[in-house]
């Protein structure tokens, strides 16, 4: 028997049961943190909802520009045809996707729309004209004509514009801003611009003599 051949084998041998312990104990950690990576990541789910041709993607805590828009459209749809009839019912479906402070100024909103429009006898319709998503702000503006139909059917239209910040809470949307006015879209564009002429107004009045 050739005793130094034989140790030589022993040893290749264990040599190569250690790197294989070795190898095991790497992948058995390498799963482990691959399962706990899989069950902390957002799921990301892919949505086409009606009356709309745009795919919406939806995680936990975040969206898409296209989910927000379709959420702030069907809301200012909801607020621009609100009537007695059915502003307990709007209140009560948009109850869980407001914030606190956003739900007391809604509910001051529209118990002022409801007041209007029982002081002049009148309807109010919402036609939407346009929404837009600003990724600056993260904002989502819903603007279009309210028509104020009266009786014998006699119609005062303005601009009306709706304004919303829509953030995502356990894939639900949750309005955290909300803002109702006449004219058009706010955007950080058009209020650079405002900012500009007041500031241009109020050197002329500081300075009337100068060209």
């Amino acid at each position: 028997m050739d005793v130094r051949r034989f140790a030589n084998t022993w040893n290749g041998i264990h040599s190569f049961n250690n790197f294989l312990r070795v190898v095991v104990i790497c992948l058995i950690v390498t799963n482990i943190v691959s399962v706990f990576g899989w069950i902390g990541k957002d799921q990301l789910v892919l949505i086409l909802p009606p009356n709309t041709n745009e795919k919406v993607e939806i995680s936990r805590m975040n969206a898409s520009q296209s989910y927000k828009k379709a959420w702030a459209l069907f809301i200012a749809s909801l607020l621009g045809n609100i009537n007695p009839e059915n502003a307990e019912f709007i209140k009560a479906s948009l109850a869980n996707m407001v914030t606190g402070e956003i739900k007391l100024a809604m509910n001051e909103q529209i118990a002022m729309a409801i007041e209007q429009l029982k002081q002049e006898k009148v309807s109010a319709v919402f036609e939407v004209r346009q929404v837009i998503y600003e990724p600056e702000t993260d904002h989502v503006f819903v603007a279009g004509h309210t028509n104020l139909v009266g009786a014998g059917g006699k119609t005062n239209t303005s601009d009306q514009t709706y304004e919303f910040k829509i953030d995502v809470d356990q894939y639900s949307p949750l309005i955290t801003y909300l803002s109702i006015y006449t004219g058009g879209p706010k955007t950080a564009a058009v209020l650079a611009v405002e900012r500009e002429k007041e500031e241009s107004i109020r050197k002329q009045t500081a300075n009337p003599n100068k060209p």
